[in-house]
C-alpha cells in the first residue's frame, strides 16, 4: 500500500480497505499488551487468546484466581473493534466479481459468513470463558467456521477470476484448512489436555493466518482500484 492520501480515502473501497487494514493491525498490537498484563504472565505457547478475556486469571495460572480487568478489556475492546472495522471489507469484495452471475452470487454467499464471522468474533469477547464457558465456544466455532467458510469461497471464485493472483488462492486453502483443523479441534476438545500445546499453537497460526490473509487482500483491493469513487 502506497503512502496514503485524504484523496485516495475518498475512494469507498480504498477506505474500507483500510479500515480493515488498521482493524487487523489494532488486534496485533493490543493483544501483545494485553499479553503483558495477564496475572502471572501469559504463555505465548501454552495459553490461548480466550485467556486474556478471562475475568479472572486462569487456575493453571502463576496467580490463579486473581482479577484480570485489564486484560479482559483490552481483549473485548480489541475484538469489537476487529469485527466492526471487518465489516466494510466483507461488504466491498463481492463487487470484484460481476462479470458472471454466477460467481456474483456465490461471493455474496461468502460475504455473508465473513459478517456473520464478525458478530461472533465480538460474541468471543462479550462472554468470557471463565463466566459463560458455553456461549464463549459456541461463538468461538462458529467464527472459526464461518470465517473458514467465508475464505474457502473467496479462494474458489478468485481461481475463477483472473484479476487475481493465484497465490491469494493458495493462502486461502492454506489458512482455511488450518482452521478447519482447529474450528474441529475447538468442538471435539480432541486437542485437550496433553495434547493442549498443540492446540494454543494451532489456534495462533490459524488466527495469524487470518489477519495476514485479511491485509494482503485489503493492500491487493487497494492496489486494483481505480482512483474513481464508487
Amino acid at each position: 500500500m502506497n503512502f496514503i492520501s485524504l484523496e485516495d480515502l475518498k475512494n469507498k473501497k480504498r477506505l474500507y480497505c483500510f479500515i480493515a487494514v488498521i482493524g487487523a493491525t489494532q488486534f496485533l498490537i493490543i493483544t501483545i499488551v494485553a499479553m503483558f498484563f495477564y496475572p502471572g504472565g501469559y504463555s505465548f505457547w501454552t495459553d490461548h487468546f480466550s485467556t486474556l478475556g478471562l475475568i479472572n486469571s486462569h487456575v493453571s495460572s502463576p496467580l490463579p484466581g486473581v482479577p484480570n480487568m485489564i486484560s479482559f478489556m483490552l481483549f473485548i475492546t480489541t475484538l469489537t473493534i476487529a469485527g466492526v472495522t471487518f465489516l466494510p471489507l466483507w461488504i466491498v469484495i463481492p463487487s470484484y466479481f460481476k462479470e458472471k452471475k454466477e460467481i456474483y452470487v456465490l461471493s455474496h454467499v461468502g460475504s455473508a459468513c465473513s459478517i456473520a464471522s464478525s458478530f461472533f468474533l465480538i460474541g468471543i469477547g462479550i462472554f468470557p470463558a471463565d463466566v459463560f464457558p458455553y456461549p464463549h465456544v459456541i461463538a468461538a466455532v462458529w467464527f472459526f467456521l464461518s470465517l473458514c467458510c467465508a475464505i474457502f469461497v473467496y479462494s474458489i471464485i478468485q481461481l475463477m477470476n483472473d484479476t487475481f493472483p493465484i497465490y491469494l488462492s493458495i493462502m486461502g486453502f492454506i489458512v482455511g484448512i488450518f482452521g478447519v483443523l482447529y474450528t474441529f479441534g475447538l468442538a471435539t476438545g480432541i486437542f485437550g489436555g496433553m495434547f493442549g500445546l498443540i492446540d494454543a499453537i494451532l489456534q495462533k497460526l490459524t488466527v495469524y493466518g487470518f489477519i495476514s490473509w485479511i491485509i494482503i487482500h485489503s493492500i491487493k483491493i487497494w492496489q486494483m482500484d481505480g482512483p474513481e469513487n464508487i
